[in-house]
């Protein structure tokens, strides 16, 4: 299966997490592109001025994985602005994470991927997996490879 796994990551959090998924499906057989959306200025959370310079066009991948920061409660402008703009989603699977420096679900993570999941499904893609993870936390990894197996399920 082709799989690409779109990423916007600032600190290299949601980037990592996108290698792990990349590497374990990877080991399945599967073809897996891992791109990221770049923007200039670097958008710190809350940046409401960027432009997107890199905006990856997803319309031969079988699958979509796409991976975004929280920022401020909610998800991040970049990843908000590239989904309004997406194309090539109709009928597609789509599997949402976030990532987010607060250990609690409720602080924003929930919010992100609501708002991943609704964007996608307007421009008519299923949302079919799912996770948040929050990057203090002990069970970080557990997190990171509960979200790998919901991905996988599917496959």
């Amino acid at each position: 299966m082709n799989i690409g796994i779109v990423v916007f990551s600032l600190t290299g959090n949601t980037l990592h997490v996108g290698k792990h998924i990349k590497e374990s499906l990877d080991k399945k057989g599967h073809q897996v592109a891992l791109e990221r959306i770049l923007v200039n200025p670097e958008a710190k959370p809350g940046a409401k001025e960027f432009k997107i310079i890199n905006a990856p066009e997803v319309k031969d991948y079988d699958l979509l994985i796409i991976g975004s920061p929280v920022h401020a409660f909610s998800l991040s402008l970049p990843m908000a602005s590239y989904l309004s703009t997406l194309e090539n989603v109709e009928g597609k699977k789509v599997a949402c994470y976030v990532t987010k420096h607060l250990p609690y679900f409720w602080t924003g993570g929930k919010r992100a991927l609501k708002q991943m999941r609704e964007a996608c499904e307007k421009k008519g893609a299923q949302a079919y997996a799912q996770g948040i993870i929050p990057w203090n936390s002990k069970d970080r990894e557990q997190n990171i490879e509960k979200l790998i197996q919901e991905i996988a399920a599917v496959l």
